[in-house]
């Protein structure tokens, strides 16, 4: 009797760990697809013809149907703000589930999917629209986003195993947020506010990218441990 319950346990936790061992790979994808927002930047500032400037010009104006008096109406504008969504999209979904196997805490979720939510405000009232729902989302994101990367790069379940990984997304983090107040109170305009807005942006998504090749590498019965 002893050696059958044994061998349900064994079954049981084998297949516990074949479902995180799936959640987790569906999460890290999920996060690392954000990478798709910097393909999408690109070519939508090459269809602006050579009169887009990422030094002097938010990234939130790509999402412009109208470009400027020399370039026109910009056909691939669409691309940008269907890119604030899918990324929005792949923070959320690697969140939930990061969250599901709590590899992040309560706090660090809610503060990511909080910003994710700002990058629909930013898509759905694009900047010429005027309306203040997109500063509302901007700061959303570049806030709680860049916050978000520095709780988890530094808190104890991912300390456990320090990388390179957790170190760049730390520094990105810090980087990112530091960014922002900078561009809160008009310092650096020598940068540009492009450039300095994309120190804010950029980070972010590079510290989640960097998370997500290192996340889920403890053992379950240590994430289990940990408070919920």
């Amino acid at each position: 009797m002893i050696h059958s319950d044994y061998n349900e346990e064994f079954v049981a936790n084998k297949g516990n760990g074949k479902s995180s061992h799936i959640i987790e790979l569906f999460a890290r994808y999920a996060w690392i697809s954000t990478f798709l927002f910097f393909v999408c930047e690109f070519l939508t500032a090459w269809s602006w013809r050579g009169n887009y400037s990422r030094r002097n010009q938010f990234v939130s104006e790509l999402g412009v149907r109208v470009c400027d008096s020399r370039a026109g109406v910009c056909s691939w504008y669409w691309l940008m703000n269907i890119s604030f969504v899918t990324t929005a999209l792949g923070i959320s979904v690697g969140t939930l589930l990061w969250w599901k196997s709590r590899v992040v805490s309560p706090t660090e979720g809610s503060f990511l999917l909080v910003s994710a939510s700002g990058l629909i405000l930013i898509a759905v009232s694009s900047l010429d629209r005027g309306s203040i729902l997109h500063g509302i989302g901007a700061n959303m994101y570049f806030v709680l986003a860049n916050t978000a990367v520095i709780m988890i790069a530094t808190s104890s379940r991912t300390l456990r195993r320090p990388s390179p990984a957790k170190w760049v997304a730390l520094a990105a983090g810090v980087i990112g947020l530091s960014a922002y107040f900078i561009h809160t109170v008009g310092g650096l305009g020598m940068l540009g506010l492009g450039t300095i807005q994309r120190f804010t942006v950029y980070p972010s998504l590079i510290g989640l990218i960097a998370l997500a090749t290192v996340l889920g590498s403890e053992p379950a019965t240590r994430r289990e441990q940990e408070p919920i």
